[in-house]
């Protein structure tokens, strides 16, 4: 498995361990504590820069939540993908995403990302190449435009 993945995350254990599983996959993981980093970055890189966004539905009150964090991640990137963590009980509400249900199953997790990813690729893959415009010669005859 390939692609880059985006791990937004506030709980530190399991942002350690869900990296390092991620990246014995294959994956290029960026770890980040929780939504604000993860658009901070998402922001500051070009559209495309990563396959995958991995985030908790549910953040604190001061920071976007999950949902809103993916809502305004695909609005930068169309063809990114989500991965929630959830509790049960907020998994309904992952409309934009796949969810992974705690207690996390971290085969489940790598699963979906490893889906994820390649719906990534895919979708950009099928998007229509769009030539630059053609240049066109400077005007040498003289007349004033």
């Amino acid at each position: 498995m390939t692609g880059s993945v985006l791990l937004a995350h506030d709980d530190g254990d399991f942002r350690d361990r869900a990296a390092a599983v991620l990246a014995s996959a294959g994956f290029a993981v960026t770890a980040v504590s929780g939504s604000m980093a993860a658009l901070e970055l998402i922001e500051a890189e070009p559209a495309g820069a990563f396959d995958v966004l991995v985030t908790r539905m549910q953040f604190g009150v001061r920071s976007p939540n999950g949902l809103s964090l993916a809502l305004m991640a695909r609005q930068r990137d169309p063809h990114l993908r989500v991965v929630f963590t959830s509790t049960p009980e907020n998994a309904g509400f992952a409309d934009a995403g796949a969810v992974v249900v705690s207690p996390i199953d971290m085969g489940e997790l790598l699963r979906q990302v490893g889906l994820a990813a390649r719906a990534s690729k895919a979708s950009r893959e099928s998007e229509p190449q769009v030539p630059p415009p053609a240049r066109q010669p400077p005007d040498r005859s003289g007349a004033e435009g």
